[in-house]
């Protein structure tokens, strides 16, 4: 027996070691940025390719976009939503936006998806409403009202979330009070039983 207990405290030790090698954390973190890279590689060939973008337009989504894939943003997702922003004459100024606030709405706590859906429907509002009056926006022009836009929508949501949260939480508080009344009566009639 105590050779037993020397045996298995000799290989305490070592079991842990795993779960909190430094290098696994490391060891993954180079994986991610190599996926997030291969990821961004794929995508500036099909922003050359399909949607015809230009270096510079590239370049200069470049940051949002790898932050977008740090977000752990699918590429389809986002390929979707640009291609539906050029082809909505949404350039520049006006494309950084759509994936800027992309990443705004995941770091407030929206799937890649729901985001991406978000952030496409207001720019098809504020694409109706330059085509509804006749607007000659510039791409900061665009740019800017579609960041008024999402915003709002983001205030919405977050409001949105907030009641479910509080309704949740008020439905849970119900269930709880009613175990306790159950466990009380319960009780009750336990205590009865064990009088008579």
């Amino acid at each position: 027996t105590a050779l037993r207990v020397i045996a298995l405290l000799a290989l305490a030790p070592a079991l842990p070691a795993f779960a909190d090698d430094p290098m696994t954390d490391q060891d993954r973190d180079r994986d991610q940025d190599r996926l997030h890279e291969a990821d961004m590689d794929q995508l500036r060939t099909h922003l050359q390719k399909k949607v015809k973008l230009d270096e510079a337009d590239i370049k200069s989504l470049e940051p949002e976009l790898k932050r977008y894939f740090r977000l752990h943003g699918e590429q389809a997702h986002i390929r979707a939503m640009i291609q539906a922003s050029v082809d909505g004459q949404c350039t520049g100024d006006c494309l950084r936006e759509t994936v800027r606030a992309t990443n705004r709405a995941m770091v407030w706590g929206m799937q890649d998806l729901e985001a991406t859906k978000m952030v496409s429907e207001c720019l098809q509002d504020r694409i109706r409403d330059r085509d509804r009056t006749g607007a000659k926006w510039t791409e900061a022009d665009f740019g800017n009202l579609l960041h008024d836009r999402v915003q709002d929508r983001l205030r919405l949501w977050e409001r949105d979330r907030e009641r479910l949260q509080t309704r949740e939480r008020d439905a849970e508080m119900e269930r709880s009070r009613d175990r306790e009344m159950q466990r009380q009566q319960d009780r009750a009639s336990g205590g009865k039983g064990r009088g008579n």
